[in-house]
């Protein structure tokens, strides 16, 4: 994670920062570039984000890099999928992953991850951060990002 003061960061427009959001590559280009629409989040008590925000996102591919890429974005949207049950077929995998398909069907998977091509694969990258128990927890949302410099 960046060393970041959040306190006393502000752009020219005195937009405070509210927090820091680290993004892996391919996503963080893909948020920057426009391509990539929104960003899934638990609605856990962590990424209880609000609309006019003002988020400090940084490309936490390298976990250690104390200068990594950067940009700030405008909480434009919060789209909240509420938490319900998860079904799982005898292999583990996902019959029904529950708040995480209400959002990659209501949104669209190649708003959330593009060029993902089906639901299976989308669950399989969400999952690396989710756990079923999360998911019937806290539920997901899709916070919309504008880029603002």
């Amino acid at each position: 994670m960046p060393n970041v003061d959040i306190i006393s960061l502000e752009d020219a427009n005195d937009v405070k920062i509210s927090r820091l959001m680290g993004i892996s590559e391919p996503y963080f280009s893909l948020i920057l570039s426009g391509k990539k629409r929104a960003e899934g989040k638990k609605m856990s008590p962590k990424w209880n984000v609000k609309i006019g925000e003002c988020i400090y996102v940084y490309d936490d591919t390298l976990k250690n890099n104390d200068n990594p890429d950067w940009f700030l974005a405008l909480v434009t949207n919060v789209s909240k999928y509420p938490g319900r049950q998860v079904k799982l077929a005898s292999d583990g995998s996902y019959v029904d992953a529950g708040a995480l398909d209400d959002m990659l069907l209501f949104e669209g998977i190649k708003n959330m991850l593009p060029g993902t091509l089906s639901l299976e694969d989308a669950r399989d990258i969400y999952s690396q951060w989710s756990s079923p128990e999360e998911l019937f927890h806290y539920g997901m949302q899709a916070i919309e990002l504008k880029v603002i410099n």
